[in-house]
């Protein structure tokens, strides 16, 4: 994290600019009382809770002080002509792109420091129903999933063949969560597809913002 600074305020103490100390440990209180047992469910230490309190409040998306994206070049070894003839013949026989998200703030980051939570936006929320028409109809969409999956698109406007490729990839990005409000009501319900944006490792966990 940064330079020393003195000790670190215990989350219940810290309060956002306009609270009182006593306003905020009530906020942080109320906040813990309503997200708690999810929190927990999680795995999402106590520690975090006052700082994402703080973050969701303010909307404060800060992982690009602290991490970046390398891209990762892997030298392919050699493969014999049939293996060659096979990929060319593959829908999107272009390279795979590799990438990492790694720390570049030079003071690093600890896990034990309250500040150690970050938001991750979604780049993509919908319903598996409603998936082919948004990347049809919402600007944008399917050349942002195109680029996330490593999928070459070519053009302005959406395309068959470019819709059922990102269609056929995106499980392998996705995550899916519940909108739950009020107890067992997820029962039975659909569930909703989310994808992360770039910093988003679809081999790791993110928790839907709450």
């Amino acid at each position: 994290m940064e330079a020393e600074r003195g000790p670190e305020r215990r989350p219940a103490e810290r309060s956002s600019p306009g609270q009182t100390p006593e306003e905020g440990a009530q906020a942080l209180a109320e906040f813990a009382a309503l997200h708690g047992p999810a929190l927990r469910a999680s795995g999402v230490p106590e520690r975090y809770w006052g700082r994402l309190l703080h973050k969701l409040e303010h909307e404060v998306f800060d992982a690009g002080e602290v991490f970046g994206i390398m891209q990762v070049e892997e030298v392919e070894e050699e493969e014999d002509e049939a293996a060659r003839e096979v990929r060319k013949q593959q829908p999107n026989p272009g390279n795979e792109l590799c990438y990492k998200v790694i720390v570049t703030r030079e003071s690093g980051l600890q896990a034990a420091h309250p500040n150690s939570i970050f938001l991750i936006d979604h780049a993509w929320t919908c319903r598996v129903e409603h998936a082919r028409q948004q990347l049809q109809q919402v600007p944008g969409l399917l050349h942002r999933m195109a680029n996330l999956m490593g999928i070459e698109f070519h053009g302005e406007l959406p395309s068959t063949e470019a819709v059922a490729l990102v269609l056929e990839e995106m499980w392998k990005f996705n995550q899916t969560y519940h909108v739950c409000r009020r107890p067992h009501a997820e029962v039975g319900q659909r569930p909703r597809w989310k994808a992360g944006d770039a910093a988003a490792d679809p081999g790791g966990e993110l928790q839907p913002r709450l």
